[in-house]
């Protein structure tokens, strides 16, 4: 609107907000002189204040406050400056309260609107160009490569390794893409719920998991791909903001701590002292009560489980087309895993949804487009209100499951890549730790739960992935990936929930692995397990399970089996349910 915006960022209902302006702007009131108010009615949720230089209203966690202009009856006034803002923020007349008014400029401006449309459409061709002339590029750079083997080999035994080809590294890269590419479909979903915005969470996710296999490739040539974690994801939304009452930006804050604390430990003595310390039966019950959480939020989104007054929950309405969809979706991602079919999981995604788009549950709205906006979400991390107290047992989950599940799978992808000596050295095992570590504190920029390393990367491990190549590679396709959100904004939530359900069971296969001769031990990781869950917490499950652990081991006379580490571990936990 030119001039400058005056605001109180410490709002409450029934102060005024003055907006300055060096010139008038015409509106169906009239033109706005150069001083105007409005005055705060009321406000959906708590959060932080922001004023958008496209739209003049007040955004708090992505909901629109209420506010009267003084002097009309209207509850809710947007000026848009910016047409193709109406589509950013999904703003539909038909969904809005009868009384909210929308107005745009004068028509005065419609000229500019057109020159707006056209600038865009050419910064979406020039960028669209740019991509497609690179990609030939390098398929044209690998293609000489291959051809000349002395080359290839100069370049392969830089990286370390001499039993592979670009080509098979190219290939295992877009396989472990394809496996693990549910992810920028499910995570911008979970994170929406916590009140970011869709789309910039959906190009965050995209860009996190590029740099992370970037970083892993590169640094520590290792052919993993990373993403924003499973269960991590869960935690952020259902627990820690929808649970807990924080907001996504105090959260976001806790992973950036999380991460940071991970990376200390990464690089000192802290690493080794806390997987040894650690019980290994408390370790796979971690794993597997998150995995039992993801199926409960599964069998939710789906509508196959619902709230029940009488027996807590029941089973869904079955006559439902939607819940039948999310039944069929599992059923197609399961069996197709069975035949060893790669990216079932996807292929899952999208079979459901296309059967969504044609029998009319869901509207089609394009596969390609510019990228979304990440401003709603980057650098939005509330650091200092993660140091609240009652966050600490937040952060110390967040640490705990990525650095249990990253270790776990990083000595996993190790055997399969072949990247064992015959010492029993785990080759740059130090420098995948330190890059996953990292990964997640970056990750928390982008609005991200933490970034951890996917065990879906032995898909292109098995077909010849064995140098950080393939992690390139897989980041590449990430960032590409950037203009499929409007195919991604067409992916229901039915369509995702045989994935969390599936993968979900595949988390709950480690409980094999327990050790159930001994009742000190199987006892408290049955807890964990069963809580998690239960208490719809993973930090909740995790402290129950480590204070039941610490019980059963002293009144058993086996307290010299509780290590250091678990003493600490039951004593923060105890406090918190004590003083909190």
């Amino acid at each position: 609107i030119g001039g400058e915006l005056a605001y109180n960022l410490d709002l409450e209902i029934g102060d005024k907000i003055n907006i300055v302006s060096s010139s008038f702007v015409d509106t169906p009131f009239g033109s706005i002189p150069i001083q105007d108010s409005f005055t705060i009615a009321g406000f959906f949720n708590s959060g932080f204040y922001e004023f958008d230089q496209n739209l003049i209203y007040l955004e708090m966690n992505d909901s629109k406050s209420i506010f009267n202009r003084e002097g009309s009856n209207v509850d809710l006034e947007i000026f848009l400056k910016n047409p193709f803002l109406a589509e950013k923020y999904k703003i539909d007349i038909g969904n809005l309260n009868e009384n909210i008014f929308i107005s745009t400029w004068s028509d005065t401006n419609k000229s500019f609107f057109n020159a707006l449309k056209v600038e865009r459409n050419v910064m979406f061709i020039i960028l669209t160009l740019i991509i497609i002339v690179a990609a030939f590029n390098i398929i044209s750079g690998l293609t000489i490569l291959i051809k000349n083997k002395t080359k290839e080999i100069a370049i392969l035994k830089t990286l370390g390794l001499n039993n592979t080809s670009i080509k098979k590294e190219f290939l295992a890269g877009i396989t472990t893409f394809i496996t693990m590419s549910y992810i920028i479909f499910v995570n911008p979903q979970m994170m929406a719920q916590s009140g970011m915005d869709y789309g910039a969470s959906f190009v965050g996710t995209c860009i996190a998991a590029s740099l992370a296999c970037f970083f892993m490739g590169i640094y520590a040539n290792w052919p993993v791909g990373l993403a924003p974690g499973m269960g991590l994801n869960a935690f952020f939304t259902y627990t820690v903001v929808g649970g807990m009452g924080y907001s996504w930006e105090i959260a976001l804050g806790a992973v950036f701590w999380s991460g940071i604390l991970f990376v200390i430990m990464s690089i000192t003595p802290l690493r080794k002292w806390m997987l040894e310390g650690i019980p290994l039966n408390l370790r796979i019950a971690m794993g597997s009560g998150v995995g039992l959480f993801i199926g409960l939020i599964g069998l939710k989104n789906g509508g196959i489980i619902s709230g029940n007054e009488s027996t807590l929950l029941s089973l869904g309405d079955l006559n439902q087309f939607s819940v039948l969809l999310s039944i069929l979706g599992f059923l197609i991602i399961s069996i197709l895993s069975i035949r060893k079919i790669s990216g079932s999981i996807i292929i899952g995604i999208f079979t459901i949804t296309s059967i969504a788009v044609v029998t009319g549950l869901e509207e089609f709205t394009g596969i390609v487009s510019f990228p979304p906006d990440p401003l709603p979400v980057f650098m939005k991390l509330d650091l200092i209100g993660a140091f609240d107290v009652a966050m600490i047992s937040v952060i110390i989950s967040f640490l705990f499951v990525n650095f249990f599940d990253t270790t776990g799978t990083l000595l996993g992808m190790a055997n399969r890549a072949k990247l064992v000596k015959n010492s029993g050295e785990i080759q740059n095992l130090d420098k995948a730790i330190k890059a996953d570590s990292t990964s997640s504190v970056f990750g928390s920029f982008f609005g991200c739960a933490p970034v951890t390393s996917y065990v879906e990367s032995s898909a292109g491990i098995e077909i010849g992935g064995r140098t950080g190549l393939t992690a390139v590679f897989t980041g590449s396709a990430f960032l590409v990936s950037i203009f499929l959100s409007p195919l991604s904004e067409m992916v229901p939530p039915y369509a995702t929930a045989g994935v969390l359900i599936y993968v979900a069971i595949l988390m709950l296969s480690d409980v094999e692995r327990l050790n159930w001769s001994d009742s000190s031990e199987i006892i408290p990781s049955l807890i964990i397990i069963i809580m998690i869950p239960l208490t719809f917490s993973i930090a909740n499950g995790i402290a129950l399970g480590f204070i039941t652990y610490t019980i059963i081991k002293l009144a058993s006379n086996k307290h010299k089996e509780i290590s250091s580490s678990a003493w600490f571990l039951t004593l923060i936990f105890l406090a918190k349910f004590i003083f909190l």
